[in-house]
């Protein structure tokens, strides 16, 4: 057969083509010269996106339309040399520019992409490969949920993930990782056995394996402490649990009057002791697709027959007049996919709007009057797509060994959350202040923590918020992996170690075998509730 051009070597000497009908100005923006784009072009065999290809603005976009970033280029690695490449040509171009790391782009900060920088699109590295006999999955970072759940189906098994199937398990695993299941599997990262980052230091990019006895300080680290802080997740081990067919509900109170009482019965029965955590539920105040006025729902799964989640219900549903309105049963990800109910959105409203979104933490319980202020206030939304989220805790996630990893929030009821959105530029003001309006009422029932999944730009305090007496530790091992402070960004760490820092390290690092042998006993435990 006679040699000829790979299809990639044509596309790319097709697209080089068309730069020719670019002006100078792009190139001299972007502080590269136009041969020297070509010679990069011409490098690498995976795809680049840069400011002059038409293919620009749909290659930096996000989830979230709030956030307009500009990078230098976007890259797309199929392999880890790929990604040494990408992380080596950002520190050789004058000046260094900045990383981002791209799962799925939902980073409700807009951190995923830097402008001016490189930033690296995991979206390829979307394997899953599951060991049904050992109950293990080794998945990419670009691996969606919906993806993963299909996978895991297949073998009945299971691992707690997001209730959005296009989140991807990188960012989500990295910063902890809530989901319906977590009161029974624990937190994501909690789950996690083992993985794979390409690291960066002034002799280039290294290959690292982390676990319990390898790197046993990145180990600890990479699980909560938020992705773009160490190196570039490669992949993924999961500890993986045997699940069958749940039955999936959803309770409304129609009448918001109920809301108060509805949310204490949860608060003091369903959380941080109380129900089962073979139960599992989503609590949403928010004006439904559909409706016309506010509303509080409550939409989970329960590990069991139908009668039993019932049953476990009952109290919950002799508040107010709550109505059964979502009632099957089917496997997770068939649940996963349906359960939520969606906001209102506005007539003709067809993209996703800007949002800005803010946690808090419970962990002492609110008494009902407190509610009704919380609930009270929903009243002065500027709009009918904001929505307030309860993530209840307790059960596996309270039980996890409370230095296990850098996710602290253990010991509370819940993270509450909230959802602000806008439509008009001129309303964004408005969303922020609303926003700002709640967090000052839930802030003295709060501790003073919040989720890390969930950042807000401009959050003072942001690094006791997230990791809190973990953070020198952090900071220690930022220090030891990512000494050229590589992935930077206005709410990362602080690779400067402390005294106290450094000496928490040193503590971390002669804990490890405690720490496994802790999470060794968490392990059986699990295994033993399931039995």
């Amino acid at each position: 057969m006679a040699h000829r051009k790979t299809l990639t070597q044509a596309a790319k000497e097709a697209k080089i083509q068309t730069w020719a009908d670019v002006p100078d100005a792009p190139f001299k923006k972007a502080r590269i010269t136009r041969a020297e784009a070509i010679r990069l072009e011409h490098d690498i065999a995976f795809k680049l996106v840069w400011r002059w290809d038409p293919d620009y603005n749909n290659a930096r976009k996000q989830y979230d339309p709030a956030y307009q970033e500009f990078p230098l280029v976007v890259g797309y690695p199929e392999t880890a040399g790929d990604v040494a490449w990408l992380l080596n040509f950002a520190r050789s171009v004058t000046p260094p520019r900045p990383v981002s790391c791209r799962s799925g782009g939902h980073s409700t900060a807009g951190y995923s992409v830097v402008t001016d920088g490189v930033v690296i699109d995991m979206s390829l590295f979307d394997n899953v490969v599951v060991d049904p006999v050992h109950r293990l999955a080794t998945v990419g970072p670009g691996t969606s949920f919906r993806k993963l759940n299909k996978a895991l189906d297949e073998h009945g098994l299971h691992v707690p993930g997001g209730d959005c199937d296009d989140v991807c398990v990188g960012g989500f695993m990295q910063g902890g990782g809530f989901g319906i299941t977590s009161r029974e599997f624990g937190i994501n990262c909690d789950n996690v056995m083992q993985f794979t980052m390409l690291t960066y230091d002034a002799k280039g990019a290294h290959l690292v394996t982390a676990n319990a006895a390898q790197n046993p300080r990145l180990y600890w680290a990479v699980r909560g402490g938020t992705g773009n802080q160490f190196g570039v997740l490669l992949d993924i081990t999961y500890k993986l649990y045997p699940l069958g067919p749940l039955w999936g509900f959803g309770i409304k109170w129609t009448n918001i009057a109920d809301a108060p009482a509805a949310i204490v019965a949860m608060q003091n029965g369903f959380m941080k002791q109380g129900a089962t955590p073979k139960l599992g539920q989503y609590p949403v105040m928010m004006v439904q697709d559909g409706d016309t006025q506010a509303s509080l729902g409550t939409y989970g799964m329960y590990d069991g027959p139908r009668a039993e989640g019932l049953a476990a219900l009952k109290p919950l549903l002799a508040v107010g007049t709550p109505k059964l309105v979502f009632d099957k049963v089917g496997s997770y990800r068939a649940l996963n996919a349906v359960i939520l109910p969606n906001p209102h959105v506005p007539p003709g409203v067809t993209s996703f709007p800007p949002e800005v979104k803010q946690s808090a933490y419970i962990a002492k319980p609110i008494d009902l009057d407190g509610w009704r202020k919380i609930v009270d206030y929903f009243a002065t939304r500027p709009n009918d797509t904001n929505a307030v989220f309860l993530e209840p805790y307790g059960g596996a996630i309270n039980r996890y060994p409370a230095n296990g990893n850098a996710f602290i929030h253990r010991d509370v009821y819940m993270d509450f959350y909230v959802d602000s959105f806008w439509f008009k530029d001129a309303d964004q003001k408005a969303a922020a202040a609303w926003l700002d309006g709640y967090m000052k009422l839930i802030a003295p029932y709060s501790n003073g923590e919040q989720y890390q999944n969930y950042p807000r730009r401009n959050t003072p305090n942001f690094a006791t918020a997230f990791w809190g007496s973990a953070y020198p530790t952090l900071q220690a091992v930022k220090a030891e992996y990512d000494p050229l402070n590589v992935f930077k960004f206005p709410m990362g760490i602080d690779p400067a170690p402390s005294a106290r820092g450094k000496q928490q390290l040193v503590r971390l690092s002669k804990k490890a075998k405690v720490y496994d042998a802790d999470f060794e006993k968490f392990k059986k435990r699990m295994e033993a509730s399931q039995k």
